[in-house]
């Protein structure tokens, strides 16, 4: 197995690991590219797909209050990941091996396809990050509302508006 992939099957593990931050899995990411522009299964003309996945994923991890901004990134990193699916994007030189199978068949050709593990890598990384935010409960993260302006002017007794909202509550 080529470097690059064993290091993209490697960021695609790190994208599960319990860990908020995006390091682990982006750095592998970078790594895995590198290799893979380095060994020549690359080309530099893919790196633009790869790049506008990794931003729409970088923007909807970020767009964590904003569903409707999250819906529509996400529905352009399924139409990127199709297109690299359907390999209608260039510079991908997937390199092929023999899987032998019985002397009655002939062998049959398989590919190592490094355009739809990063796609798929890529929107595992953000459905990962949807799971963790949800599992943290809303208490963590008070609404975009909250975060804008206080919840209403301060009154002498408490108001079950304020007391439900953990990001302006005192």
């Amino acid at each position: 197995m080529p470097l690059s992939h064993l290091l993209l099957c490697l960021s695609i593990a790190a994208t599960l690991l319990p860990v908020r931050a995006p390091w682990p899995w982006l750095s592998l990411l970078i790594m895995a590219v590198t290799a893979g522009l380095v060994h020549g299964q690359l080309t530099i003309v893919a790196m633009v797909p790869v790049a506008a996945l990794a931003a729409l994923a970088w923007m909807a991890i970020e767009a964590r209050h904003r569903p409707r901004r999250e819906s529509v990134l996400m529905l352009l990193m399924l139409v990127i990941g199709f297109a690299l699916a359907l390999h209608l994007l260039p510079g991908f030189l997937n390199p092929t091996y023999l899987a032998t199978t019985s002397d009655a068949r002939p062998p049959t050709l398989k590919y190592l396809n490094f355009d739809k593990g990063v796609a798929g890598m890529l929107m595992l990384a953000v459905l990962a990050s949807q799971q963790r935010r949800r599992s943290e409960g809303p208490a963590s993260s008070p609404s975009p509302a909250c975060r804008a302006s206080p919840c209403g002017p301060p009154s002498p007794r408490p108001s079950p508006r304020r007391s439900s909202c953990p990001g302006c509550s005192p």
